[in-house]
């Protein structure tokens, strides 16, 4: 009966981690109890350079407890990054925000030419040389759309 208790409380316990931690949590309870070997599975299942270093300190601290004190430096590091790219994000959002703007009025001036000035928007709808610019702004809009796209990248996480 106490055995069935620990494992219904393990159970409970492992539902409120992430899936890496939970599989961790699964793995040194119930299918081998070596704690590096469930580090290194879980290191690899996250994949990222930060947690890899912390798995390492956290393993090295297994042997030898001083080590402890080593893994806050790992985690402040993490989260010197982490302030940094919502830094980068803040930056990028105010970009993104612009560049929305400009598309709108590049979208915009058609719209304008038909309200304003009927000749020029006739000109431009309704002959060759018009449409020719206007799938041109379409296509320079793409162009546009897909390069920052690319280099929305996040720093190092």
């Amino acid at each position: 009966m106490a055995a069935s208790s620990l494992e219904t409380t393990i159970g409970n316990n492992v539902a409120k981690y992430p899936a890496p931690f939970r599989d961790f949590l699964t793995y040194t309870n119930y299918i081998d109890g070596s704690v590096k070997t469930g580090l290194r599975r879980m290191e690899a299942q996250v994949g990222n350079d930060y947690f890899s270093q912390w798995v390492n300190v956290l393993i090295l601290a297994q042997d030898d407890r001083k080590m402890k004190y080593v893994t806050m430096s790992v985690v402040d590091a993490m989260a010197d990054v982490r302030q940094a790219q919502r830094e980068s994000d803040t930056a990028m959002y105010a970009i993104w925000r612009e560049y929305f703007t400009v598309l709108s009025l590049i979208f915009a001036a058609p719209l304008i030419f038909r309200v304003l000035m009927k000749d020029a928007y006739t000109v431009l709808v309704t002959t060759l040389p018009g449409q020719v610019l206007l799938m041109l702004l379409l296509a320079a809009v793409v162009f546009s759309l897909v390069r920052a796209y690319r280099l929305n990248k996040p720093l190092l996480m």
